[in-house]
């Protein structure tokens, strides 16, 4: 019988290619992930943001 992998063995091995895999698998990825974020308001002072959730926070770098 097959030893299956535990979950932090799957997304460890996963996470380095996640962000080039979704890139691939979404067409219009960097428009997808720049409206994900779109109707946070944009503001100057410094903020936090809590990304919880699945993945590696791909669309956090659509902030800046």
């Amino acid at each position: 019988m097959r030893q299956l992998e535990t979950m932090k063995e799957f997304f460890e091995s996963r996470a380095p290619g996640y962000d080039a895999h979704m890139r691939d698998a979404i067409t219009f990825s960097d428009e997808y992930y720049r409206n994900s974020v779109a109707d946070f308001p944009v503001t100057d002072d410094k903020v936090s943001v809590l990304d919880l959730g699945c993945g590696t926070g791909i669309e956090l770098g659509f902030f800046c």
